[in-house]
């Protein structure tokens, strides 16, 4: 008896040897053969690349996406949206919309500073490449991070009153790839289950265990009501990830006895919601410009205004300035407050000839990143004519939708029907502001 168990346990050892003896041939095979037929490696890289975003684009991945949040989340955390559907969104609207009285700078006092370390050292940020799925989502992903060590600002929490009306936000130090590997895998490991949609929903939401993590407050919580308020507060906290919060604005310019709307179709090339029309500017609320000499607390510390960083994407995506994507030099009060664009808003702000204010955050469901949203409505009429506006190449492009305005935004069908979801979102919070009740009254 005692043979027969040495016999199967020096079989097992051997194959065990032999797999390991394998693995470590065949990839010394395919590292020297990566060297000298790279094109054929870039061939297939491309081509599993090119079929994970195909797939994901496709109208069969958008509505396994849809049911899947739906079951995980409930409609209750969806948004409505003017056509009479509910998008993955869930919005959080400000406690009190007021406006701007002097500066982009004043919505400063949305940013809880409270025991916030601004000191940053990359060095800090690299656990993210323990990450399950690090390395299979690097592969589809990495060519297109630019700055994996740039700082930006990750959700702690949103701050909510007792009717969950926000307050304020507070942020912690963080990096773009931590962003990338912690909180946009999720759209790696929906990929990975969509494979398994046959299993049903039930057994996939058992295995989203990146997902599940980032909620593991509400693990347990059988009674509805007790579900929801749990899921409320996870869904406001950065809990199980490093999640950068974004940025974004509706923009309305006076033209005539109406108002332009900022928008454009993204561009077929980018990785997020691909030739989906979006409000802008958007993007991530990250620190003004890069550095190779690294990054002092105080700047780190004055770059955390939400009004700026808006700002900063105003300026690329309106005005298509591509030196403020992280490629430019100076500090928050050099190169934005006293770029004369941003000195014209600041002057407008004061005249009272435009309107700056906060409305919200928002956060889609199947990336579950906060959005920032804002709006800015210009009212002076000389606006739109004294000032050449252009896209960036996120769009097609670089072109503006035109003839999209406060008067038609809501009859464009063609629109809606592929409007990205936080943008829809945030039209809906402007739609329940007292701005908007003002603008259609004057223009009616």
């Amino acid at each position: 008896m005692i043979d027969i168990f040495e016999k199967i346990l020096l079989g097992a050892v051997g194959l065990f040897v032999f797999q390991e003896f394998a693995s470590y041939i065949l990839n010394k095979i395919f590292q020297k053969a990566e060297k000298k037929i790279p094109s054929i490696f870039g061939f297939v890289k491309n081509n599993y690349i090119n079929n994970f975003y195909k797939v994901k684009n496709s109208e069969d991945y958008k509505k396994f996406e849809y049911e899947y949040l739906r079951e995980y989340y409930g409609d209750y955390f969806f948004s409505d949206t003017v056509t009479g559907g509910k998008i993955p969104v869930f919005s959080v609207s400000y406690k009190n919309i007021t406006k701007a009285d002097s500066s982009i700078r004043d919505y400063d006092i949305l940013g809880n500073k409270e025991n916030v370390d601004f000191d940053f050292s990359p060095e800090n940020h690299q656990k993210y490449k323990r990450n399950k799925y690090y390395r299979e989502y690097h592969f589809l992903v990495g060519s297109k991070i630019k700055a994996p060590d740039r700082p930006g600002y990750m959700l702690d929490e949103l701050i909510c009153d007792k009717d969950g009306k926000m307050e304020q936000f507070k942020g912690y130090v963080g990096t773009y790839a931590e962003n990338v590997y912690s909180n946009h895998v999720l759209e790696y490991e929906l990929f990975k289950l969509y494979r398994k949609r046959k299993k049903g929903y039930r057994y996939l939401i058992k295995k989203s265990r990146i997902r599940n993590a980032m909620h593991k407050s509400v693990c347990g919580k059988d009674e509805v009501q007790e579900y929801f308020d749990s899921m409320r507060k996870s869904l406001c906290r950065g809990e199980g990830r490093d999640s950068l919060l974004s940025v974004q604005m509706l923009v309305l310019i006076k033209n005539d006895d109406n108002y332009d709307i900022k928008i454009i179709q993204r561009s077929k090339e980018v990785a997020v919601a691909p030739e989906r029309f979006q409000l802008v500017p958007s993007g991530g609320f990250e620190i003004l410009n890069d550095s190779v000499s690294g990054y002092s607390k105080y700047e780190v510390e004055d770059n955390y205004s939400a009004g700026c960083a808006v700002f900063r994407e105003y300026l690329e995506e309106i005005f298509g300035i591509e030196e403020f994507e992280g490629r430019g030099v100076g500090s928050v009060n050099e190169a934005l407050m006293k770029d004369f664009r941003i000195q014209k808003i600041n002057q407008l702000i004061k005249e009272g000839k435009a309107d700056f204010s906060f409305l919200g955050s928002v956060i889609d469901l199947a990336g579950l990143r906060h959005e920032l949203s804002f709006v800015l409505v210009i009212y002076d009429d000389e606006y739109n004519n004294q000032n050449q506006f252009m896209g960036n190449e996120e769009c097609k492009n670089r072109n503006f939708i035109s003839g999209v305005t406060l008067k038609n935004f809501e009859k464009r069908d063609d629109i809606w029907e592929n409007l990205h979801g936080p943008s829809a979102a945030m039209w809906m919070l402007f739609k329940n502001s007292e701005i908007y009740k003002k603008l259609v009254e004057d223009i009616d």
